[in-house]
């Protein structure tokens, strides 16, 4: 699943960058509000989870979303 998502999160990064589960998703990724909520659409679709909005509200990491899409 962490593969998957760092799939998805270099789509969203003008830069390379190395992705782990540390990595913060506004701070280290730069992500405005708008990029974070389409970031986590294209979770859910390839992914084929729902992320519910009290869940989104706890994200901090690329690590917070692998356990919320593993779980």
């Amino acid at each position: 699943m962490f593969e998957k998502i760092v799939e998805i999160a270099q789509n969203y990064l003008e830069e390379d960058m190395t992705i782990t589960r540390d990595t913060r998703v506004i701070q280290d990724m730069e992500l405005s509000s708008m990029e974070l909520f389409s970031f986590i659409s294209d979770i859910e679709q390839e992914c084929n989870i729902s992320i519910s909005e009290s869940q989104i509200q706890k994200i901090k990491t690329i690590g917070d979303i692998v356990d919320i899409a593993e779980a």
